[in-house]
Parts: C-alpha cells; structure tokens; sequence
C-alpha cells in the first residue's frame, strides 16, 4: 500500500531576541534531516525594547523578508523573556508564518547539544554579546535554567556556582560543559573561561540529533553553527 503521508517535513526554528532574529529551516524526511536554510537579522532600529515590541510594522517586514525564501510547514519561535506571546503570535500571523508554537529557549537548547537518549550530566552555556544563559540537564531530573550578564567575570564565577553546587547535591562532577552562542567563536573567550574556571570547555555540537548523511556536507558550516543552537533546536523540538 502507498503511504501518501510520507511527505518531507520542513519544520523552522525562531530565535527572537530584542536585537536580531536566527532562524534555521530544517528538512525532515525518514532517511535523514538535513539544514534547508539559515540565517540571521539583526535589527537596524530599535524593534523590541523591554521585551515589548515597540515597532510592529518593522517587525512584521523583518519576519516576512525571512519567510520569502522559508517553505515550512510548521514554525516554533523562542521569544525573549517576559515577551507576550498573543502578542508575537499577532505579529507572525501579519507576516505570513501559520501553523507557530513557542518553545522555552532552555528546552530548544537541551534539544539542540544534549544528544537524544544520553543519561550523563550536561551544563550548557548559550553566550551572546548581551546575555549568557546557563542550563544544567541530567536525564530524569529536573532541568535548572539560569541567566547572567556578559562579562567574563559573571560568567566565571556562574559556573563555578553551578558546577560547586551540583558536585554538593550528586556527590559527582558535571560530565561536560558545553558553549553556544556567538561568543563561541571566539578562542581567546574559550581559553580564557576554561582558564579561569580550570575546567575543561568544548564548544557545543549543534548537529548532534541531526539524522544526516554521513556522505553529504551539511549546508550550515560549523564555525557558523555555534550561534544557531537556540533555533536549531527549535526546529528538531
């Protein structure tokens, strides 16, 4: 019998912040998932301030300049803290996007760099210029979300926090320390956090749950992928 349901299944991920908008097409099909297109918008004007949109029709066109080359059939957006979401879901409607969910960022970023079925213990660091976040993830326990600012010393001494606290709690060290975001990029950052906190740093997998082709050349480059893991992970959601 034909299965006519077993079309491909493009699902878009949204990373919204007050600054710029990443976006990350994913195509998934049963053989293999494979990135579609990706990108980002940084805003040239102030569109969201406050994590209250201040110029919707800006916003609108930004949104609807990403969906003229996206073929989604599902959209699932990551909005900044505190956003209101009826309003973002307004906005989204007025550019084009149908079919939109939102998602937590710290679920999007469990999803992006925790590989599917591991039962180890993760502490993931999403840096950006204005933000770091910082999740702790073990399979069957609670997921802990936390937020700082961007200077190094706030970052250092949040992981130091974090990885003294759990050793107390589990009586056992934080398997793997992983970073995301833009900040990524850069090795003197790196260097100088795994300096400071003497504990071993690696920049996080973004195609670790991807089913791909071991013989094709995913299309988003791996120095690109670092700050893509928010809206990667929004699409594999």
């Amino acid at each position: 019998m034909f299965n006519f349901f077993s079309k491909n299944k493009r699902v878009l991920g949204l990373d919204i912040k007050s600054t710029y908008i990443r976006f990350v097409e994913i195509v998934r099909t049963p053989d293999e998932d494979h990135v579609s297109s990706y990108g980002e918008v940084t805003f040239e004007e102030v569109v969201i301030k406050d994590d209250v949109v201040v110029n919707e029709s800006l916003l609108v066109s930004y949104l609807r300049d990403i969906k003229k080359n996206i073929k989604a059939h599902e959209t699932r957006v990551s909005l900044p803290e505190g956003a209101n979401s009826r309003v973002f879901r307004d906005v989204l409607r007025k550019a084009g996007f149908k079919h939109v969910s939102f998602v937590n960022l710290s679920v999007a970023l469990e999803k992006a760099l925790v590989p599917n079925g591991s039962e180890t213990s993760f502490l993931l660091v999403d840096a950006e210029v204005d933000a770091v976040n910082f999740l702790v993830y073990k399979h069957n326990e609670k997921t802990l979300f936390y937020r700082g600012d961007q200077a190094n010393h706030s970052v250092i001494s949040n992981i130091n926090r974090i990885y003294i606290d759990w050793y107390d709690s589990h009586k056992e060290k934080l398997h793997y320390i992983l970073f995301s975001g833009s900040r990524t990029k850069s090795s003197d950052f790196l260097d100088y956090i795994a300096r400071e906190t003497k504990l071993e740093i690696k920049k996080g997998n973004i195609m670790v749950n991807l089913h791909l082709d071991p013989e094709k050349v995913p299309i988003i480059i791996k120095d690109d992928s670092y700050k893509y893991a928010v809206a990667t992970g929004l699409a594999l959601q």
